[in-house]
């Protein structure tokens, strides 16, 4: 079957086994409409989940954490919170899988030029996620990237730090936080699952914006998952991004591009320069950014205390970030 045709075949077994789904305006994304009022997704079985293409949302194990699913979910809010995304592609902006060279500063603790975070390798999961705050963002010390101002996105995915690269793709999904040359600071929700391009690949191989407002110092919720279903011979991707703050909340699930592996051998939770840092992206200043009831699912360990830790230094050896790890919690600092 040609890459064509079996997105095509993607694209039926979406339409066929989630009915309700809202087509957005690209090829192979769908949105999830909000549950009805009396359906209560925290309480749900996982059959009960997948009919509103929900799927497994974690359950709370904290109550502050409860406090945000509560905001999400609750009838009230989820009527006037939940949004339809227009979604807009950024044809050759990536953050697909991690590239050396690799430098090990200590057992376990890696500096190279693109990721500051956490990530894990070694096992199979189904699902990660985090709620964090966005950091505020403005000009550093070091100079500006290729395009003329300075570049980050803080994300939750799967896959991508293959060291052996024995998957090809990767889903993230996270916040753009860039400075112009002029200093002003710009904040941009998006998604991406990346895998090599081919003929019938979908746009959102590369960053492909949402169109949620948010603000510095919102508290979001981002998850992503992967669902198998091996008896329609497909894999599919969902997302679910929520302003915890305002109350605003979208869900998409995708097809996979042609080709994606969808191995799920990684988990990473990471503060990024996109395009593999300098000298095409460069650094901004960052406000902490704290990573809370980070935890993947459908693997082990699941986490972050137990995972790799990486820093970004510059194109001249300096090391610009630090990470410091909690029991299902990480912080990032910019220390430039």
């Amino acid at each position: 079957m040609s890459a064509v045709n079996r997105f095509a075949r993607y694209d039926q077994v979406l339409r066929e086994k989630f009915p309700g789904l809202i087509p957005t305006n690209l090829r192979g994304a769908y949105a999830v409409p909000a549950p009805p009022d009396n359906f209560d997704p925290r309480k749900a079985s996982p059959d009960e989940l997948a009919k509103h293409a929900l799927f497994s949302l974690p359950a709370p194990r904290h109550p502050a954490l409860a406090k945000a699913w509560e905001r999400v979910f609750s009838p009230g809010r989820r009527a006037e919170g939940w949004i339809v995304p227009e979604l807009k592609p950024q044809i050759g902006r990536v953050h697909h899988y991690f590239r050396g060279p690799l430098v090990q500063a200590a057992n376990g603790n890696y500096v190279q030029t693109a990721w500051a975070g956490v990530a894990i390798q070694g096992s199979s999961w189904t699902a990660n996620g985090a709620i964090w705050e966005i950091p505020t963002v403005s000009k550093p010390a070091e100079g500006a990237g290729d395009d003329g101002g300075w570049d980050s996105s803080s994300w939750v995915g799967i896959d991508g730090y293959d060291l052996e690269i024995s998957s090809n793709d990767g889903r993230q999904h996270g916040v753009q936080q860039s400075v112009d040359g002029s200093g002003n600071a710009s904040y941009i929700a998006w998604f991406e699952w990346w895998a090599p391009p081919e003929a019938g690949s979908p746009s959102y191989i590369y960053q492909t914006n949402i169109n949620i407002e948010i603000s510095p110092g919102d508290q979001i919720l981002s998850q992503v998952i992967y669902i198998p279903l091996g008896i329609y011979g497909i894999n599919l991707g969902f997302i679910l991004f929520a302003n915890i703050t305002t109350g605003k909340v979208t869900a998409v699930i995708l097809g996979p591009p042609p080709g994606a592996t969808a191995a799920g051998n990684t988990i990473e939770w990471i503060m990024e320069a996109p395009n593999g840092g300098e000298p095409a992206s460069s650094l901004p200043k960052f406000t902490p950014v704290v990573f809370n009831f980070a935890g993947g699912a459908g693997g082990d360990p699941n986490n972050p205390q137990y995972g790799d830790t990486l820093n970004i230094q510059n194109a001249v050896g300096k090391v610009l970030t630090s990470v410091t790890l909690g029991n299902d919690t990480l912080t990032i600092n910019f220390i430039g």
